[in-house]
């Protein structure tokens, strides 16, 4: 499985889209008998609008929900700009420290 990634955009309410899109994948990871500590997105501003990044384990037990967001295969995100400054936000995670440790 693979990273997907759901593009919001300006015009779609990002801030109330991200809790919306927050809470019910967490409401998922709550509800599953199949839990795994690389469950996490991560989301990205970017000009006009934000990313967010769905890790391939979490995808793998959401694919309902993943649909419904629209959510496309991408590469695995980059976790630092071209400048070296940090680029991702962890939106949501069952474990920080293996979250972080997907992009390596």
């Amino acid at each position: 499985m693979t990273w997907l990634k759901i593009n919001i955009h300006e015009s779609d309410a990002i801030d109330d889209k991200l809790s919306y899109i927050s809470n019910a994948y967490e409401g998922l990871i709550l509800d599953t008998k199949s839990f795994s500590n690389d469950f996490a997105l991560f989301s990205q501003d970017l000009e006009e609008s934000t990313l967010v990044f769905v890790s391939p384990a979490l995808a793998r037990v959401t694919p309902e929900l993943s649909s419904t967001f629209k959510a496309v295969p991408c590469d695995k995100p980059v976790q630092t700009d071209e400048d070296g400054e940090t680029s991702l936000s962890l939106l949501l995670a069952a474990n920080s420290a293996s979250a972080w440790a997907l992009l390596a």
